[in-house]
């Protein structure tokens, strides 16, 4: 039995885009595909930094969703703020990414118990994000009730508190602060997905929202954690002094 933070976040609009690209949909696969490779190799440099080893963290590709989860190899020395953290930019990086392919995706974090191998994944973390997930009426990942209280006392920049919308309620929690890293153009997106239709509109609606709120700091300079972003590809990585050891 694992412990840790649970991410499920799959593709907006999948059924629209499969239907589009009738014909061609070995060349959406292979996106996919390649999104989850670039993350598994971003994992894999990170975690030859040696506070981050005794954390491990995998993501896989079930249909058009992707599951992130982590948790640590050993109890000793168990930094749960470091977890968090790891996690936190994993799954931005999986935004950007699917941004990046004119993808949209909307996710949910869950903090708990769960197992996992090559073809089952199962416990509470797992069940719990999973029936979050599809819920965000925007392009956004979200912490969950048990994530959101795991995470009540950790100070960090990657999440930004909201009153989000989802399908059925509205919800006081965090979501995950991406468009101070997100550089291009949404709109682009918007015309490469239309036509926009009323069944979708809100979500499109949602995240323009988002992205032209009022910006808020992503480095604080007063905290002795946080050091100053490294400007690599037109994209800024704010975060501990270990992110510096990442070249893109």
């Amino acid at each position: 039995m694992q412990q840790g933070f649970v991410t499920f976040a799959d593709i907006m609009g999948w059924k629209g885009i499969w239907l589009r690209n009738q014909g061609n949909e070995d060349k959406i696969l292979e996106e996919l595909l390649a999104i989850k490779e670039k993350i598994e190799r971003f994992i894999e440099i990170q975690c030859r930094i040696d506070i981050l080893k005794n954390i491990e963290i995998s993501i896989k590709l079930i249909s058009d969703t992707f599951l992130v989860y982590s948790s640590f190899r050993e109890d000793i020395n168990a930094d749960i703020e470091m977890e968090f953290e790891f996690h936190s930019i994993v799954i931005k990086e999986l935004i950007i990414y699917t941004l990046e392919k004119n993808l949209m995706i909307r996710g949910a974090t869950s903090y708990g118990k769960y197992i996992t191998n090559e073809m089952s994944f199962i416990g509470p973390a797992i069940d719990e994000a999973a029936s979050w997930h599809e819920q965000a009426e925007s392009v956004a990942i979200f912490l969950t009730p048990t994530a959101f209280l795991k995470a009540l006392k950790i100070d960090t920049s990657y999440w930004l508190e909201k009153n989000i919308e989802l399908k059925k309620m509205k919800l006081s929690t965090k979501i995950l602060n991406w468009k101070e890293f997100y550089k291009s153009n949404f709109e682009e997106i918007l015309f490469e997905n239309s036509p926009i239709v009323p069944e979708i509109a809100k979500k499109y609606l949602n995240t323009l929202e988002y992205i032209n709120e009022k910006q808020q700091p992503a480095l604080r300079e007063d905290n002795k954690r946080w050091f100053h972003g490294i400007q690599n590809n037109n994209r800024k990585y704010f975060g501990r002094s270990i992110w510096k050891y990442f070249q893109r």
